[in-house]
């Protein structure tokens, strides 16, 4: 199966939330780029740096989710070696 270019900033092991963020603002620079009227270049900018925005928000929860996630997984550890000590 041929493999599809990501996006422009977009990586392989992020979480679907900010891939879909970024594919959206991929779009929105794309119709910028593409727009003839000032208002619409204007517009399909202002959208690409919100979903970028968005973006970050997503990367932001991702990491907290992961980090929190180790936490957890490393306190189960140490608490379950203790048992068997």
């Amino acid at each position: 199966m041929p493999t599809r270019e990501l996006p422009r900033g977009l990586r392989a092991d992020e979480a679907p939330e900010v891939k879909q963020a970024l594919a959206r603002a991929e779009d929105f620079a794309r119709r910028a780029a593409s727009a003839t009227d000032s208002k619409d270049r204007d517009y399909y900018e202002r959208m690409h740096r919100k979903w970028l925005g968005i973006a970050d928000g997503w990367r932001v929860i991702a990491e907290v989710d992961k980090t929190r996630w180790l936490g957890c997984f490393i306190a189960r550890r140490s608490h379950s070696s203790a048992n068997f000590t």
